[in-house]
């Protein structure tokens, strides 16, 4: 691996570390020639570990993230000369010409990785208050007409003295996950199925109710008790701890603030400022330390969501990357590594 330019990134970058922060790092390097010129079988446009924390992609993908205004990649062109650890002189023209990078095709990705980790903030936020403690089966999202009403499969079988088996369903036509009731044996859920079922019945038998089976929020469901299963496994058990007591984690709720301001000074014509320091790194930093409650963090989000619309609608800075720029300036480098 050739290796063109290694830098410090991340929440040290940003003059917010903590002692508890990792140093995560990012670069470029190019790939050996016989891996372009070939079939490429062996050619790799990335490489990170598993977390991610530390991640150096191959010039041709480093170029097609820039632009496309990737926030992680345009990051790496505007860090602070004390946090790059390697830079060879063909990688220089990047760094001369990084403002040609910062256009309104920022916007759209930045303020997508900021709802991102709003999302994600909110997500733990629920995981946090409100953990799936279970992974639920398809007949808990089952409901039989009782009625003028609907209750509960499960409920309905035991006002009834019934067991699942004791139960058999029929399709109901033109009507999605809706299913005719029949008191005979057969059962509707299997063990370990992730659906309802219906059985061979005979002919004659009346039905006594209808089932509604909701597989969207069984979907849902599902989905979401992996991705706590998941969460639970990876988490930084440091940083989960923190997060208990405010139930928010300050580490997304943090990156939330500080996408959006970014954006809006990018907006605004300024240069792209990855150190926060003297800027609003004590504001992020009393996020990190939950000195806020998240309902407070998270009106204060939405008026500068709305502050960064305004800002991207008055914009007058560059439209678009030039691609035909971009692609000579990693044409030089091809070139320098086949000499």
């Amino acid at each position: 691996m050739n290796q063109i330019y290694q830098y410090i990134r991340g929440s040290k970058a940003h003059g917010i570390s903590t002692p508890q922060s990792d140093t995560d790092m990012g670069g470029v390097f190019v790939c050996p020639n016989e891996q372009l010129l070939g079939l490429g079988m062996n050619y790799k446009d990335e490489m990170a570990d598993k977390k991610h924390d530390v991640v150096y992609w191959e010039l041709n993908k480093f170029a097609r993230l820039l632009t496309t205004s990737n926030p992680t990649v345009l990051e790496s062109l505007f860090v602070d000369p004390e946090f790059i650890l390697r830079k060879d002189p063909c990688f220089e023209p990047f760094l001369a010409n990084r403002d040609m990078f910062l256009t309104k095709e920022c916007f759209k990705p930045f303020g997508g990785y900021a709802v991102s980790q709003i999302k994600k903030a909110r997500g733990l936020n629920k995981m946090i208050v409100k953990p799936i403690l279970e992974r639920k089966t398809p007949i808990d999202f089952c409901f039989i007409t009782d009625g003028n009403d609907t209750v509960s499969a499960n409920d309905w079988l035991k006002k009834h003295g019934l067991k699942e088996s004791d139960v058999s369903l029929a399709k109901l036509n033109h009507a999605r996950d809706a299913y005719a009731v029949f008191i005979y044996p057969g059962g509707f859920c299997k063990p370990n199925g992730n659906d309802v079922h219906v059985n061979n019945l005979p002919k004659g038998l009346t039905a006594v109710a209808t089932l509604f089976f909701n597989s969207d929020a069984y979907t849902i469901h599902c989905k979401d008790y992996k991705s706590q299963k998941t969460w639970e496994k990876e988490r930084n058990p440091v940083r989960y701890e923190s997060n208990l007591n405010k139930n928010y984690d300050a580490k997304n709720m943090s990156e939330c603030f500080r996408l959006v301001q970014t954006c809006i000074e990018v907006a605004n014509g300024e240069i792209y400022k990855v150190n926060r320091k003297g800027i609003d790194d004590e504001f992020l930093l009393n996020i990190r330390a939950h000195k806020f409650e998240y309902d407070e963090l998270m009106s204060m989000l939405e008026t500068k969501m709305t502050e960064m619309d305004e800002a991207i609608a008055k914009s007058t800075i560059r439209e678009s990357v030039d691609p035909i720029f971009v692609n000579q300036l990693v044409l030089e480098i091809r070139k320098k590594f086949i000499n």
